[in-house]
């Protein structure tokens, strides 16, 4: 039976309050927010960074052009919907060796003949096409059981099985060795000219400790505008009683400070969550990855480190949801807050929202005081 909810209307859109969750969401006394398109509207920055390394590596390395622009954005939806695709260094990955597997015949068969070349080629062959036959590869991996096993692992296995010659096999094991994933900056190239891009060279350099190679323009963090205003965190603290906020996020401890710059001091960093350090610091690993999501050891943390007994955790994706099922299999009390104003579909995302059952579901962030308030001081039933 599908849950009840509900439904009022707010400033930037329509809410949706689970009505069997309303006593719990009155004990709420902690928040953990992720970053992107939570806090932050990274679909300038990340969103961006993705299409343009894919096409920057298949002209490097294959010499092909294709339309990313046009045609990524829906496909990064649908493998981020896997909720597998946190790391959008997998995401890349996934869209280039994809990219082999759909090329025609006689285009990768003079890739093959040629190696691999930077020389750029003038391949005789529909394009739109190609982007099609991505696309539909996408989908198709993306409703695939082998999604439960390491990510780069099962695009590894489902682009090598699903290659349509030996000759596929052949380019996509030779680019896969140029590639280098999964390794992190600066070993592998993929990663390390998708940090570029993203984090800009001086960024970069102050990250890893060395001079970009590949990219020498602004980062496209620099497109990245924050959400959510000093007032709301004023009230939301103020709600909870103290600085009763915290980070649970991917990116690194620099790159989220670098974006949030002012308000950063609104939240308990101590007990924030930055995942992103394990691939600039590989020391901090050990401590780390078993908060990685979407495992729910991260809410775990979060709510000790706040001495919380209600934490409500607030994201924007399947794997954020996926997170706190799987605290609340650990027994753990973490409530879930969905935002889909800053989805490419929001039709789309609400509708998964609302069949995952979440407790919350919001257009934007900046409505969160405005929904405990109500909860919290609305008068009870007799």
């Amino acid at each position: 039976m599908r849950e009840r909810y509900k439904m009022m209307q707010t400033p930037d859109g329509a809410t949706w309050i689970k009505q069997s969750q309303v006593e719990k969401l009155r004990q709420v006394d902690a928040i953990a927010f992720d970053c992107d398109g939570v806090l932050v509207d990274a679909r300038k920055s990340y969103d961006a960074t993705i299409p343009r390394v894919a096409d920057q590596l298949l002209r490097m390395k294959l010499g092909i052009g294709l339309p990313w622009k046009q045609f990524a954005p829906k496909m990064i939806t649908t493998l981020r919907q896997t909720g597998k695709f946190n790391n959008d260094w997998d995401t890349t990955y996934a869209l280039l060796l994809f990219s082999v597997v759909s090329l025609p015949m006689r285009v990768i068969q003079e890739i093959e003949v040629g190696t691999l070349s930077s020389k750029f080629r003038h391949f005789n062959y529909s394009k739109e096409s190609v982007m099609a036959k991505i696309a539909s590869t996408v989908k198709k991996f993306s409703s695939t059981p082998t999604l439960n096993r390491n990510i780069s692992d099962a695009v590894d296995q489902y682009a090598i099985t699903n290659a349509p010659s030996k000759t596929h096999e052949a380019v996509l094991l030779s680019l896969k060795n140029e590639l280098g994933y999964p390794g992190s900056p600066p070993k592998a190239l993929l990663s390390t000219l998708f940090d570029e891009v993203y984090h800009g060279p001086d960024l970069f350099r102050r990250m890893y400790g060395i001079e970009a190679k590949h990219y020498r323009r602004k980062g496209l963090i620099e497109n990245e505008r924050i959400l959510i205003k000093r007032r709301d965190l004023t009230n939301t603290n103020r709600i909870l009683g103290g600085q009763r906020l915290a980070i649970i996020t991917g990116r690194p401890y620099l790159a989220t400070k670098h974006v949030l710059n002012g308000i950063l001091g609104y939240f308990n960093v101590q007990a924030s969550l930055f995942l992103g350090d394990i691939d600039v610091h590989p020391e901090l690993a050990p401590k780390l990855t078993s908060y990685r999501k979407p495992n729910g050891e991260g809410l775990s943390h979060v709510r000790q480190a706040l001495s919380s007994n209600t934490l409500l955790y607030v994201g924007d994706s399947a794997e954020d949801i996926e997170m706190v099922e799987n605290a609340r299999r650990e027994h753990e009390v973490v409530l879930s807050a969905g935002i889909y104003g800053t989805s490419l579909n929001q039709s789309a995302q609400l509708r998964f929202f609302l069949g995952r059952g979440t407790d919350i579901i919001l257009p934007s962030v900046r409505r969160i005081s405005d929904i405990l308030r109500m909860v919290k001081h609305e008068k009870r039933a007799d």
